[in-house]
């Protein structure tokens, strides 16, 4: 991406452009972008704190408990550690430290493929961890081989990871990921498709249709507006509202800020709904009360009423606690 985007700037008038200012951008755009171990830590670690950072992630999967712990200095990962089941016990299903690495033979029975995992942890556990090494192993060699090769209790394990969808608050903004493969739902407002027939953003429009003209009595229709770009059409949100007496075309973006945050929050709560587990920090945010507390209720029997399917929030309106 940084040879990208200098090329670009290359390409400029360099009298437009001072140095400084142009690194300056290339750090903002990469760091904005590409996720740093460093950088992470000194985030979200707790301000004037010394130690270390830990974290824990109880689950319950199949009927059993398990546990991933890792724990981060300064700078890197320093311990690393799985709970789960190994044939009919729990047991540690790789424990990791900057000094010895284990992996259980039970679940890594493949003594070859033991000893490639082991050399990719010398080359890059630290700055990165060790769940996400195996992540990419199954994200880049053949299923078969990784079947072949793990066992399935920690595939389910790591398919369970990668479920997950990710709402979090930051200072100034939000940023989340989000599991299920729909790529319009991370362009709900505004986007380019090859056709006006688009089935993915029809269908949105339809879910997104029914969401709002249930929760807000002056929005009559939800849709979208199509102007061609090329061989494309760029699409964009809108709303018909009752405004004075008269149905309005009202552009998306000139929502309140409440709306606008609940069309943030759709693409994890549907999900949620869709069987996935989901966090969302704050859910709140910016919602009038009584609204969320009608959302969450909703929510709650839906969710009740399916197979699979989680949603974990925080907040601090004490309002939606009492209502759950």
């Amino acid at each position: 991406m940084k040879e990208f985007i200098d090329g670009f700037l290359s390409e400029t008038d360099e009298k437009e452009i001072s140095p400084r200012l142009r690194n300056d951008f290339l750090d903002h755009v990469i760091k904005s972008q590409l996720f740093d171990m460093e950088d992470l830590i000194e985030e979200y670690k707790t301000l004037t704190s010394e130690g270390t950072l830990d974290i824990e992630v109880g689950f319950f999967l199949d009927g059993v408990e398990g546990a991933y712990i890792v724990s981060f200095d300064a700078t890197k990962v320093i311990y690393e550690e799985l709970r789960y089941k190994i044939n009919e016990r729990t047991g540690t299903i790789f424990e990791l430290t900057e000094d010895d690495s284990k992996l259980s033979p039970s679940i890594f029975f493949d003594s070859a493929y033991q000893r490639e995992l082991k050399e990719h942890i010398e080359k890059y556990w630290g700055k990165h961890t060790f769940m996400s090494i195996l992540d990419n192993e199954t994200f880049t060699k053949n299923r078969r081989f990784i079947e072949s090769r793990i066992h399935k209790n920690m595939l389910d394990v790591l398919v369970w990871f990668q479920s997950y969808s990710v709402l979090c608050k930051q200072t100034l903004s939000e940023t989340g990921a989000f599991a299920v493969p729909f790529h319009v739902l991370s362009k709900l407002e505004k986007g380019i498709v090859k056709t006006r027939n688009d089935k993915e953003l029809i269908a949105f429009k339809n879910v997104l249709n029914e969401f709002f003209t249930s929760l807000y009595p002056d929005v009559k229709e939800v849709y979208y507006k199509f102007e061609p770009k090329e061989h494309e059409f760029r699409y964009t949100l809108y709303f018909k509202k009752l405004l004075n007496g008269k149905i309005l075309d009202i552009p998306f973006e000139f929502e309140s800020t409440g709306t606008q945050k609940l069309l943030s929050i759709f693409p994890f709560i549907f999900s949620s709904l869709s069987g996935a587990t989901v966090f969302i920090d704050e859910i709140d945010g910016g919602i009038h009360d009584l609204l969320m507390c009608e959302i969450v209720e909703l929510l709650v029997e839906a969710l009740d009423s399916l197979p699979h399917g989680q949603l974990i929030a925080t907040t601090h309106n004490t309002l939606l606690m009492e209502r759950l």
